[in-house]
C-alpha cells in the first residue's frame, strides 16, 4: 500500500514538473521577417498635408514647403490658409503645429482659419476625426529683437503633429488627454 502511494505521488509530482518546463513561456525570440515600406509624398500621407489658398504654400519633392518674402520685421502680417492638413488614417487625432525648429526670432501662430478663429494650431491643437481636414492660418508678428537688416533671410523646419490616442510615441498627446481642443466637424 505504501508502495502505490509513493507511486502515485512520484507520477504526480513528474507531471507537474513537466507542466513548469512545457509552460511555453520563454526569454527571447529573434525572428526575421520581411518589411515593404512606401514613401508617399505630403499630400497623400496618413496625416496629408496640401496647399491652401495662400500663395506661399508649396511642394518640393513631395514635401510641403512654406515661403514667404517680404514680411514687415514691425508689422503683423497674416496668411489666411496657408496650408490644410488633412486626417487620411482610419483614427482619430490630435493635430498641432510646433515651430520651435526656426530659429529665428519671429513670433508665429498657426490657427484654424475657418470656422474658430480662436483655435490654436500651437497650443491645443483640434481634434480631427478620419477624413476630415483643417485649414490652417498663420499670423507671424514683429520680430523680437533688434529690428533685421532689409534682405535678411532665416530658414529652419517647423514639425506638424498628428497623435492619436493609442500612440506609444506622445502616450498623453491624443485627442482624448487634450479636452479644449476643438473638433473639427
Amino acid at each position: 500500500m505504501e508502495r502505490r502511494k509513493f507511486l502515485i505521488g512520484a507520477g504526480s509530482t513528474a507531471i507537474g514538473a513537466s507542466a513548469l518546463v512545457g509552460s511555453g513561456a520563454f526569454s527571447a525570440v529573434e525572428a526575421e521577417r520581411n518589411l515593404d515600406l512606401r514613401v508617399r509624398n505630403d499630400g497623400n500621407a496618413y496625416l496629408g498635408l496640401e496647399t491652401g489658398e495662400s500663395d506661399i504654400a508649396s511642394y518640393d519633392d513631395g514635401r510641403l514647403e512654406l515661403d514667404i518674402d517680404d514680411l514687415n520685421a514691425d508689422a503683423s502680417t497674416e496668411f489666411t490658409d496657408a496650408f490644410t492638413i488633412v486626417n487620411q488614417g482610419s483614427r482619430e487625432v490630435r493635430v498641432w503645429v510646433d515651430f520651435d525648429g526656426l530659429s529665428g526670432h519671429w513670433n508665429i501662430e498657426a490657427y484654424t482659419g475657418h470656422d474658430d478663429p480662436n483655435a490654436s494650431m500651437t497650443a491645443e491643437g483640434v481634434i480631427l476625426d478620419s477624413g476630415k481636414s483643417v485649414g490652417v492660418s498663420l499670423l507671424i508678428g514683429g520680430y523680437d529683437g533688434s529690428t533685421p537688416d532689409p534682405g535678411t533671410s532665416e530658414s529652419g523646419e517647423f514639425t506638424i503633429y498628428g497623435v492619436s490616442d493609442d500612440s506609444d510615441s506622445h502616450p498623453d498627446e491624443g485627442p482624448s488627454s487634450h479636452g479644449n481642443a476643438p473638433e473639427i466637424e
